[in-house]
């Protein structure tokens, strides 16, 4: 389940950088394959020195895995409804940072049309566009009975105007409302990008949909023009999931390749809570929000778990995703050198809705107790991620602060505070840039993750925004020179 936990993928997009999107996007070394459980936790620590402040910090890391990772998954008979966005930047290309020539419609209409090429013979189709209304492109119908003239429709299909999301969801509904299938859903293809208030009727008829229709929904978000407002929406909820593409070959892995894990989920309702005399949980990445239960602390709570995928790299296994961290502190009155021991309870349902209920018991000895010390490869390159994405959010928050009150002087309300307060923003990032702090991430980067060259280049694209945005010079480099 490593990939989809939370069903939050690939955001290194300025306007969506998250911890689960950038964990859930990398491959993570695991001791061994599992073969027996529907899910198991792989348990791992660490003690490091922040790299951003210095402090010394404790992380507890946990991989999700499945007997089901690495193979075609579960596959039933399914119904789906594809709703493409034809909206006019659909014309655009994916990113500024693509070359390929084809547009965000190219792309999506050539992925759709590969999907129905694997779909088996009993599966039914509908396939939607929508811009300010939903239009019906191909009627629903089974696999078997699908034309020649049915996919050249698909292949005509060009962007217009503007788009209403809610309008593309309820017409999507529509189609599969006769549906008797156990497996139900809606793939929405956008780059839509929204704020919160504008997603409050979408977010009513998203949970009638899923709750009350049980239509399981899945977005693949295009571009870094797409926003995590609706994956915030559809991330957590059961059978559900939000992908973004910022890639080319994104949308065809996920929409195509990854069919079986996008669609059929093996696990629901997937709780993890933990317990400890020693350490508490002050922060949780890689899922939401930690919950106070009593004398346990709920760091998950995950509507529903697909598989991941595996890669074999000098004879070890790698899975894509399924990290989760846990930040830790000492408890009141507790040594922060003393044994460390905790308590985890994983529960979940399979698809037939048995419960189930595995303890784990995890020691820290003393001796372990050490700056910099790893338990395992995956917590280590998890470590990495994890301060990459806290430095490139650091900066973005100096810049967005920086413009907004640009903003406020430019519109002739520059009062002595505002301008107060964009010098503050302009002198935090000026003491982040000057100190190297950089410098520090990336060096660390270096040496405890083991694929440094694509993630360079994000930051290189960071930095030089933000950069212009305070009109400073891009350093050559951020390695202390």
């Amino acid at each position: 389940m490593g990939g989809q936990v939370g069903g939050f993928h690939n955001s290194f997009s300025e306007y969506i950088i998250t911890y689960d999107g950038i964990i859930n996007e990398n491959y993570f070394q695991i001791n061994d394959r599992e073969i027996n459980l529907l899910n198991n936790l792989e348990i791992s620590h660490c003690r490091i020195k922040n790299p951003i402040t210095g402090e010394i910090e404790q992380f507890l890391g946990l991989l999700l895995k499945s007997k089901y990772d690495g193979t075609p998954g579960i596959r039933e008979p399914i119904d789906i409804c594809i709703t493409l966005d034809i909206s006019g930047s659909m014309s655009s290309h994916i990113g500024p940072y693509q070359n390929d020539a084809k547009t965000r419609n190219d792309l999506s209409v050539e992925a759709i049309v590969k999907l129905t090429e694997q779909l088996n013979e009993e599966d039914g189709i509908a396939i939607n566009t929508f811009d300010e209304i939903s239009h019906n492109i191909v009627p629903f119908t089974l696999k078997k009975y699908l034309t020649e003239k049915n996919i050249e429709d698909v292949r005509k299909i060009r962007p217009t105007g503007n788009e209403n999301i809610y309008n593309a969801l309820k017409g999507a509904m529509d189609q599969l409302l006769e549906s008797t299938k156990k497996h139900k859903r809606i793939i929405l293809i956008t780059d839509l990008w929204a704020h919160d208030d504008d997603l409050k009727d979408f977010k009513a008829l998203f949970n009638k949909c899923v709750y009350e229709d049980n239509i399981e929904v899945s977005i693949i978000g295009i571009s870094q023009d797409a926003n995590s407002h609706l994956a915030k929406i559809v991330s957590y909820e059961k059978g559900c999931n939000y992908y973004n593409v910022l890639e080319s070959k994104d949308l065809e892995k996920y929409l195509v390749k990854q069919f079986n894990y996008l669609c059929f989920p093996y696990a629901y309702d997937i709780k993890i809570k933990y317990q400890s005399n020693n350490l508490k949980v002050i922060e949780t990445i890689g899922v939401s929000d930690k919950k106070i239960e009593g004398n346990n602390i709920k760091i998950c709570d995950i509507g529903s778990a697909v598989p991941s995928e595996l890669k074999m790299i000098n004879g070890d296994f790698y899975m894509e995703g399924g990290l989760i961290l846990l930040k830790l502190e000492k408890q009141k009155n507790n040594d922060n050198k003393v044994d460390f021991s905790c308590d985890l309870l994983l529960e979940y349902n399979d698809i037939n809705n048995r419960k189930y209920e595995q303890k784990y018991n995890y020691k820290v000895e003393k001796d372990d107790y050490k700056t910099d010390f790893f338990s395992s490869k995956a917590i280590e390159h998890g470590m990495a991620l994890y301060y990459y994405t806290n430095m490139c959010v650091k900066l973005l928050n100096y810049k967005n602060a920086y413009n907004e009150n640009t903003f406020i002087n430019l519109n002739q309300r520059n009062t002595q505070e505002n301008m107060n307060r964009i010098q503050e923003e302009t002198n935090k990032y000026k003491r982040y840039h000057d100190n190297r702090l950089l410098g520090n991430v990336l060096e660390f980067m270096t040496l405890h993750y083991n694929n440094i060259e694509g993630l360079t280049s994000h930051i290189d694209r960071y930095i030089e925004k933000i950069n212009n945005a305070f009109n400073l010079e891009t350093p050559k480099r951020y390695q202390g020179e």
